[in-house]
């Protein structure tokens, strides 16, 4: 990753000093009229948003927050591990149909991206495939950004390019994620978004 920033930020060796001396660098934000754009702008760039210690700016976050912590341990995770029971059943029932075809592998693969999103969530789907596991192995490290053994279907061009990878990083429990072990689980579950599996280069402006 740093090779990237290097390449990026060629023209602000301070900000790559940062980076390489302590492991972030701050670079003032522009305007921006809503909140929604600093973030997306930050997910194309690669780049975390600072968050500072004004007390609107503070307190709009904790409230955000802790409607979005209450919705997601009583509503969202109990729903998506019920779709997740029945998706995996399904999934291995279409793998059987499609066995000896030319769509086994691909048939596989979807069994192998729902067997490891349902590890993920602390469910118990029995024997899950290598490719699964290997998968919850790399979420669970949250160490690097590579290729999915599950999604990737090119390898990981980093550092010249994300085409191809998965950052894992990503998945590391942060935040309110940390304050439950069912948040905690359900942070690790990026890998089942579209998103995830080929992210995106930097846009050009």
């Amino acid at each position: 990753m740093l090779d990237w920033f290097r390449e990026q930020l060629a023209n602000e060796p301070e900000l790559v000093a940062a980076i390489e001396g302590q492991g972030f660098a701050i670079r003032a934000g522009g305007a921006a009229n809503f909140f929604h754009q600093i973030y997306e702008a930050s997910s194309y760039d690669y780049e975390t948003t600072f968050v500072t210690t004004d007390a609107m700016y503070n307190a709009w976050h904790n409230a955000f927050s802790k409607v979005l912590r209450d919705t997601e341990t009583d509503v969202l995770v109990p729903a998506l591990g019920d779709y997740l029971t029945r998706t995996v059943a399904a999934a291995r029932g279409q793998a059987d149909e499609l066995s000896g075809t030319d769509l086994a592998e691909s048939a596989d693969r979807v069994v192998a991206l729902y067997e490891a999103a349902a590890t993920l969530l602390g469910l118990d789907v029995g024997a899950i495939s290598e490719r699964a596991s290997a998968e919850v192995a790399l979420a669970t490290d949250a160490a690097e950004a590579t290729t999915s053994p599950i999604t990737g279907f090119v390898e990981c061009q980093l550092p010249n390019a994300f085409t191809g990878c998965v950052d894992y990083t990503q998945f590391r429990p942060r935040g309110h994620y940390t304050s439950s072990d069912t948040l905690r689980s359900s942070s690790a579950l990026p890998t089942t978004t579209p998103r995830s599996r080929c992210r995106r280069p930097p846009r050009r402006w």
